[in-house]
């Protein structure tokens, strides 16, 4: 291969690959390993791959105006779901981590995207390539970022209703970059302008949110374990509300919620103790008695029964942000 096919496919892949690894570095809680990002891109390539034979089907039937509709519906759909599975199992459960899973999977959508269109157009008009590289690779990962973010902050009051106006915004952005409305360059200029602008701000409202969920939380569960400790658990608001269950429940059955609040308050003090570490720039060692833990709470979930768990609510909420943390330490 000459000097400038290289060159070509080096400008039509690098620059989405940088991006990616940058917004993944400015991570500081490191939500997200490296192996899920890898992940994510390897199933955006699957995705691209996917809508290949649709995407050639659709031109050959309506020719280039399904560029303008067609095809931004069916790749936004497809790059999406991925992202929405993530969610739905609370493995996604901030923008942060919405964003840098959902960029990873238009980055490999677009790396795949720019290796078919290397071996069918001429690698001698650079410019070409910057704009794919720099323009249309980075409209993917932000378009499917957007689609991510959007769903799950809408995600815990709306449920899978929050994936339409999360598409909606998607397709939308996928639809201008494709109408032609500015000249290739141009749209390249603006996707630069705005897409990292609206990513910084993400970042810095996620982590803000983030923080605060941290802290509040980590302080309930140190409370909690304190007073649990002292003896003076019985005599507080919850203690009174759990001793109320004995007329409900079998006093096995109480005793086992009284173990499995016990737990669980440990559980996600440990888990907000290690991303506090996190954000320090420490790397936690691993918890050998991690999987022990969780193991007993899921056993204790199992003896107190739906019932009982659901008599439990009030003091173990069953929110979005609570079980992406047991998921979280499920998969550490």
């Amino acid at each position: 291969m000459t000097q400038e096919p290289v060159a070509a496919l080096l400008m039509s892949l690098a620059p989405v690959i940088v991006f990616l690894l940058a917004l993944h570095a400015l991570d500081t809680y490191r939500l997200l390993s490296v192996k899920r990002v890898v992940v994510a891109v390897v199933i955006g390539c699957v995705a691209a791959v996917v809508c290949y034979p649709i995407n050639t089907k659709g031109f050959s039937i309506w020719g280039a105006g399904f560029a303008y509709l067609g095809a931004p519906v069916l790749e936004e759909l497809t790059k999406a779901a991925y992202a929405f599975y993530c969610i739905g199992r609370h493995r996604v459960g901030f923008p942060v981590d919405a964003a840098v899973t959902g960029f990873a999977l238009g980055a490999g959508f677009s790396l795949v995207e720019n290796i078919v269109y290397f071996y069918q157009l001429p690698p001698s008009d650079l410019l070409v390539w910057l704009v794919r590289g720099v323009g249309t690779a980075t409209m993917h990962g932000g378009a499917t970022a957007i689609v991510a973010v959007v769903s799950v902050v809408l995600f815990t009051r709306w449920r899978w209703l929050a994936a339409g106006p999360a598409l909606a915004l998607g397709i939308g952005v996928h639809v201008l970059y494709n109408s032609g409305a500015l000249p290739a360059m141009e749209r390249t200029v603006v996707i630069m302008a705005t897409l990292p602008g609206f990513l910084m701000l993400v970042f810095w409202q996620s982590e803000r949110m983030l923080s605060n969920w941290l802290y509040s939380k980590f302080d309930d569960d140190l409370r909690t374990l304190d007073m649990i400790e002292s003896g003076a658990f019985l005599e507080s608001p919850a203690g009174v509300y759990l001793s109320s269950l004995r007329g409900s429940f079998k006093p096995e059955i109480v005793t086992d919620m009284f173990c499995l609040l016990r737990l669980s308050a440990e559980a996600s003090a440990k888990s907000k103790a290690e991303l506090v570490q996190r954000e320090l720039g420490f790397a936690p060692p691993p918890d050998p008695e991690r999987a022990e833990l969780l193991r007993e709470m899921t056993v204790l979930e199992g003896s107190i029964g739906r019932a009982g768990r659901r008599a439990l609510a009030p003091l173990l909420p069953p929110n979005a942000r609570d079980r992406w943390e047991r998921t979280r330490m499920m998969q550490s």
